[in-house]
């Protein structure tokens, strides 16, 4: 692991798979063991394989390994929260957060890199679309709490996209989790449109890029722009029906347009549009980011009146 080597300066030897005699068969299908030497130390390297476990069970795993492989005992992980990091250190747990942190009380060693706020405030100048897209159901789920489980299942994300998301908002002081048990909870100081604001200036427009379909007879999608606007608002509608669909349609499309009263206006989409609708056009939120940056007057005044309405009957 090259960044023990050049962060600490000591060797890091990675032996292979560890063979601990009488080991309980439990620990293989959990955890992969790997012997290391950390410079003249022989230690056993313990990376997590299956589901999330809780600090109790995590804790009792690791000593009893300890006692079977006789050395020390390193959990090896590519990410974690602080309020895990810091459950970790209060437990004299060593491990290593790969490129980010060292904590090895056996060698005396607590370190953290040094530039990590910093490269975070480059990293999180804009959301994830993956964590746009949970902030915003959060906010629409109208619920102080929610679980992992839960993100996951109606997400339709990957688990590491999710805690990637929620780890992004979570360093940004937006979000917070604890445990419950084995479940892992997502909740948050604020609600509803404090949630919104506190989170708006990370929030991005949703419109990765615009097409053009060949013809009006569009069978997906859900409507976008001011096709949606037109749809929640007084304003006029332009010509040109816009739909917005996730990126993988399969109707060919256009870059330009050719014939305005004949073809239909495809907004490609950073996020699946249709989690977050319950009707024929896209969501309030989303809508409204997409149509920020307008110069138009009559749009940013419609805007207003849309964003206060949504509060005003969402959240009473």
């Amino acid at each position: 692991m090259n960044f023990i080597e050049d962060t600490l300066h000591i060797r890091y030897e990675k032996i292979g798979i560890a063979r601990i005699a009488n080991l309980p068969y439990y620990f293989l299908e959990r955890y992969m063991l790997h012997d290391v030497k950390l410079g003249s130390i022989d230690t056993i390297f313990v990376y997590p394989i299956s589901g999330e476990m809780t600090l109790p069970t995590l804790k009792k795993h690791l000593s009893l390994l300890q006692q079977y492989a006789k050395k020390p005992v390193v959990l090896g992980l590519t990410d974690c929260t602080a309020r895990e990091r810091d459950a970790f250190i209060a437990n004299n747990i060593s491990f290593v957060i790969d490129n980010k942190q060292i904590y090895l009380p056996f060698l005396g060693v607590y370190l953290q890199e040094r530039y990590l706020k910093k490269k975070n405030e480059r990293i999180y100048k804009n959301a994830l679309p993956s964590s746009q897209l949970l902030l915003l159901y959060f906010i629409y789920s109208k619920k102080k709490e929610i679980t992992m489980t839960e993100l996951v299942s109606n997400l339709k994300l990957s688990s590491m996209s999710i805690s990637r998301s929620v780890a992004q908002f979570e360093e940004l002081g937006i979000l917070k989790t604890y445990k419950n048990g084995v479940n892992k909870i997502v909740t948050s100081d604020y609600y509803g449109k404090e949630l919104f604001d506190k989170a708006f200036d990370f929030l991005r427009n949703p419109v990765k890029k615009t097409m053009y379909s060949r013809n009006k007879n569009v069978s997906y999608g859900y409507k976008a722009a001011l096709t949606a606007l037109a749809e929640y608002t007084m304003i006029n509608d332009s010509k040109l029906e816009t739909l917005a669909s996730e990126a993988g349609v399969n109707d060919e499309l256009d870059d330009e347009i050719i014939d305005e009263e004949n073809q239909c206006c495809v907004q490609i989409w950073s996020y699946n549009p249709s989690i977050l609708t319950s009707n024929n056009c896209v969501d309030v939120l989303s809508l409204y980011l997409s149509l920020k940056d307008e110069d138009d007057e009559r749009i940013k005044i419609c805007l207003d009146e849309l964003l206060k309405d949504f509060w005003e009957k969402y959240y009473g």
